[in-house]
């Protein structure tokens, strides 16, 4: 995010991943495909939330084709 560094807020980020409502989750996935990159410290934690979370693969995988086709 215009090259900030967040990764004070990678954990809170995948509380978020992980809260019941979609809203929240959806917004969890969208930071966390904006912000993570392979060095994030979660970044085990972020992949067992999008496998544990059914409908999470899917609003992940929706994110990143949007993303790659804005650029």
């Amino acid at each position: 995010m215009l090259g900030y560094d967040i990764s004070w807020a990678a954990f809170n980020i995948i509380e978020v991943m992980s809260a019941s409502k979609f809203t929240f989750k959806r917004i969890g996935y969208l930071a966390a495909s904006q912000c993570f990159h392979e060095g994030t410290d979660v970044i085990m934690l972020t992949t067992n939330q999008i496998r544990k979370n059914p409908e999470g693969l899917a609003v992940f995988s929706s994110l990143c084709v949007h993303m790659n086709l804005d650029s």
